[in-house]
């Protein structure tokens, strides 16, 4: 909910490195709780804590459904004041090494240990890992 992730970073080795150690965007300070409690949970660095498909789509619904009234208006008020503050914003342009698509980083080159214990944190395939 807000700004493009990393926009103002090179999209190099070292944000690759960083995010293999947890770094995670931030949320827009409007952000809904609830929203956020759903967000930290889908980026929790232990894959096995982060909410199946199913489960997201369950809460999904009931922000949809919001039989008593809060998640819409919540969602709306977010809305808006993004909306305020893009207004008054003079948008930074991105970093020029901010690019958004896959590319391929070995291990060895993102200094990161790659076992049986981790390879649910990364995807993996001849020996190459893909963001």
């Amino acid at each position: 909910m807000g700004d493009t992730p990393f926009k103002h970073k090179a999209h190099d080795m070292s944000l690759a490195q960083n995010i293999c150690q947890g770094a995670r965007p931030e949320l827009s300070p409007w952000a809904p709780e609830f929203y956020r409690i759903v967000y930290k949970r889908c980026v929790d660095p232990d894959p096995d804590k982060r909410p199946s498909a199913n489960k997201l789509a369950f809460d999904i619904n009931q922000w949809n459904q919001d039989r008593n009234g809060e998640y819409i208006p919540a969602l709306e008020r977010a809305r808006n004041l993004l909306k305020n503050h893009r207004a008054k914003l003079t948008e930074k342009p991105a970093h020029p090494e901010a690019v958004y698509f896959s590319r391929v980083f070995s291990p060895e080159s993102l200094r990161i240990n790659v076992n049986e214990n981790n390879l649910g944190r990364v995807f993996l395939w001849s020996g190459h890992i893909f963001f």
